[in-house]
């Protein structure tokens, strides 16, 4: 299966990757700032009735617009055909959600043969939808957007989520690169790769991550010029990768790998 198979437009498919995100929006914001409760799951990450919500709206959406694909989510499962996959993260940053910080994010990606090949990064309380679909450039509320032009390490401006998310020989790996930075942050979650992608971050590495906080990714990134692959170069392959290296462009990606063996 490719995408070439698929009878489906890449224009209409960014429509519909919006609808889903707007449908999103409406079950999420309710939640924002008020008092919740917050379960744990058996990975220790946190859950709520947003979440649950949001996927259940998504999924349903999707099942609407296309009957015949599968859906596998953070928060109500599913298992991956490796055919034709829809991958969701209903809330991407649910610890900063519950927080009451804007700077969590929805990922909806399409998957075919393992590959995501369209996407769809959202940041309701922020209204900043960037969108990916084949053979047209990422945007940023309709508007294209691009990576930055920044080749030396020297240069670049480095994020990752949180230190406690590497494990001790990834994080002394992180470390040894931030160090060769220009400037260094923690925190962002989803968001960091979209700012990648509109050019205001370099690189953005991560690790021991589910399938469902990545696929979303890859596509936004790619299509505004940047690379992302697993910390050995490799290809983003759904059920399969857990780690990322994202950066703003090749020759950048080249210099991280070096500095990461």
């Amino acid at each position: 299966m490719r995408w070439e198979d698929l009878d489906i437009n890449s224009e209409k498919l960014a429509g519909h990757l919006a609808s889903f995100c707007f449908a999103s929006r409406k079950a999420i914001a309710p939640y924002f700032r008020q008092p919740l409760v917050v379960e744990g799951k058996a990975d220790n990450s946190p859950v709520t009735i947003a979440d649950k919500s949001a996927e259940a709206v998504i999924r349903q959406a999707i099942y609407n617009m296309f009957p015949e694909h599968n859906v596998v989510g953070e928060e109500h499962g599913g298992q991956i055909t490796g055919e034709i996959d829809w991958v969701i993260d209903p809330i991407d940053g649910t610890r900063a959600f519950v927080m009451g910080k804007p700077t969590f994010g929805t990922l909806v990606a399409l998957c075919v043969d393992h590959r995501a090949v369209a996407s769809v990064i959202d940041m309701p309380m922020l209204d900043e939808m960037f969108i990916a679909v084949p053979n047209h450039t990422s945007t940023l509320n309709g508007s294209k957007i691009s990576t930055s032009d920044i080749t030396d390490l020297s240069q670049a401006r480095i994020c990752s989520t949180a230190p406690e998310a590497l494990d001790e020989e990834a994080l002394q790996k992180y470390m040894a690169l931030s160090s060769k930075c220009l400037s260094s942050n923690w925190g962002g979650d989803c968001y960091n790769y979209a700012l990648l992608a509109a050019g205001h971050i370099d690189i953005v590495i991560e690790h021991q991550l589910a399938s469902h906080d990545i696929m979303g990714l890859v596509p936004v990134i790619e299509n505004a010029g940047g690379i992302v692959t697993d910390w050995q170069g490799g290809e983003v392959i759904l059920g399969k990768t857990s780690s990322l290296i994202a950066c703003a462009n090749k020759d950048l990606h080249a210099q991280v790998m070096k500095a990461m063996r």
